[in-house]
């Protein structure tokens, strides 16, 4: 209530600065709460507001540098991968913050790998962790869930690279165990959950589900974790499989990449087709390339499209991804 209180009086003031500053307190508590669509409209607001803002005033360029992080988060976090990504372009572009590149290019990676765009995804990694150490390494612990999300592609792609990245991304949170980091919990617990469904691996998998069902502080992450943990389950003939997907429903309200990931783990627990194929739209939907390939495999007549997209992408299907026959 205070919150809107704020935005009310600073609508009567007409300063679009103040405006924008009492959205992103609404977003805050929204995300807070678990609201995250709710979020996300604040944010879009707020990024209109500040667009056409000057850019050589300190008191403008502030809040246009965080519009972005939270034009971008929120787009992540309710699975709107195209909007995700056409805000991180436009952000590398818009000259807001100077030198300091690898500042925006968390945002490139996450959507980067969020897409399949593989090749990309590590290419900017790479260039991230150089200029981040050329930089003299400063706290930047909320850039840690990018280093996740590419360990998650070295290990879809199965290139031995994936606990360098998972050090990384620990280095970058000032952590030492990802779950007691709030930067990082859910983005790491997403990883290792989806790169288990992916190879089949039923080592730790009650575990990792576990881990991936956890509350946690940072929600932006928090579907994709759910929402993975809940497909493992199922791929790992985990008992509580069924419950597991019924407790996540609430992620795939408010994230359209967790939505479709638990369709097709429905699909696959029950031996739907239709479901499957629904999973295979809603992913071609927000441009989840490797979702959709992946997802084909799993339909009677999409198994050679989806071999050929993955081959493209490196990430070789492996036995968990085939149909039953």
């Amino acid at each position: 209530m205070q919150a809107k209180q704020h935005l009310d009086a600073a609508r009567r003031a007409g300063d679009p600065v103040l405006i924008a500053g009492a959205l992103d307190a609404l977003g805050v508590a929204a995300g807070n709460a678990g609201r995250l669509r709710e979020a996300r409209s604040y944010a879009l607001e707020r990024m209109r507001l500040v667009e056409p803002l000057p850019r050589h005033e300190p008191y403008a360029a502030s809040e246009l540098i965080d519009a972005y992080w939270v034009a971008s988060m929120t787009a992540i976090g309710t699975g709107d991968l195209p909007a995700a990504l056409s805000v991180a372009r436009a952000a590398l572009a818009d000259d807001v913050i100077g030198d300091h590149l690898y500042i925006s290019l968390p945002r490139l990676i996450r959507v980067y790998a969020l897409t399949g765009r593989f090749d990309a995804c590590l290419q900017a990694a790479d260039a991230l962790w150089d200029r981040w150490q050329r930089a003299g390494s400063p706290p930047m612990e909320w850039m840690g869930s990018a280093a996740s999300v590419v360990a998650m592609v070295h290990g879809l792609r199965d290139d031995g690279l994936f606990g360098q990245w998972q050090s990384r991304a620990l280095e970058l949170a000032r952590s030492e165990d990802p779950s007691m980091s709030p930067s990082l919990a859910a983005s790491a617990a997403f990883a290792e959950a989806r790169v288990a469904v992916h190879t089949g691996s039923k080592r730790d998998a009650a575990d990792l589900v576990a881990r991936a069902s956890a509350s946690f502080q940072e929600g932006w992450w928090g579907p994709y974790a759910r929402a993975a943990g809940a497909e493992l389950a199922v791929v790992a003939g985990l008992p509580d499989a069924a419950d597991r997907l019924a407790a996540a429903a609430s992620a795939g309200a408010e994230n359209d990449w967790a939505a479709a990931c638990l369709t097709r783990a429905t699909g696959r627990l029950c031996g739907d087709p239709d479901q499957l194929q629904s999973a295979v739209d809603a992913f071609a939907r927000i441009d989840a390339r490797f979702e959709r390939a992946c997802t084909l495999l799993l339909t009677p007549d999409g198994e050679p499209e989806g071999r050929a997209e993955l081959a493209q992408l490196r990430a070789l299907p492996t036995a968990a991804d085939r149909r039953p026959r």
